[in-house]
C-alpha cells in the first residue's frame, strides 16, 4: 500500500512537472533579411519584445536596434543605430539602407527596449557591391 502511493505521488509529480521541463520559455527574437548585403544596401530587422508572453518594454514602443552595420544612421553609446516601433503584440519591422561607408564584414545587431537589452542578436554580413561595366554601344 505504501510502495503504491509513493509510485502515485511520483507519477503525480512527473505528470506536473513534465510540461513546464519539456516546452522552453518564449524569448525576444530579433532576425535580419536578407543576411548578407552589399556596402549601401538595404536589410529588414524584424522581432518581437517578448518575454515568456509578456512584453519585455511598454508596447507600442520603440526598440533601438544596435549595429556598427548601422553608423551613420544615428548612435547609441557611441555605436551606430537605429530604432523600429514596437506595435501593441510587442512585434516590430523596419527597413535599414546601410550607409555608403559601412565597410564589408561581419556586424552583430542587437536589441533593446525601456532601457534594457533584449539579450538577443543577429548577424549581418556586408559585401562590396559588384561593380557592373555599363552596356557596350555597338555600332
Amino acid at each position: 500500500m505504501a510502495r503504491t502511493r509513493k509510485l502515485l505521488l511520483l507519477l503525480g509529480i512527473v505528470v506536473f512537472v513534465l510540461p513546464f521541463w519539456a516546452s522552453p520559455a518564449s524569448a525576444a527574437t530579433l532576425a535580419v533579411s536578407p543576411t548578407t548585403v552589399p556596402t549601401g544596401g538595404q536589410v529588414t530587422v524584424s522581432g518581437d519584445v517578448l518575454n515568456n508572453g509578456q512584453a519585455g518594454c511598454t508596447v507600442p514602443g520603440p526598440v533601438t536596434l544596435i549595429s556598427a552595420a548601422f553608423t551613420g544612421l544615428g548612435e547609441f553609446a557611441g555605436t551606430g543605430a537605429t530604432t523600429a516601433q514596437a506595435d501593441a503584440s510587442g512585434s516590430f519591422s523596419t527597413t535599414v539602407t546601410l550607409d555608403a561607408s559601412v565597410g564589408p564584414g561581419t556586424y552583430d545587431i542587437s536589441a533593446r527596449c525601456g532601457g534594457g537589452n533584449l539579450g538577443v542578436t543577429a548577424t549581418l554580413t556586408v559585401v562590396t557591391a559588384a561593380v557592373t561595366a555599363p552596356p557596350s554601344l555597338a555600332g
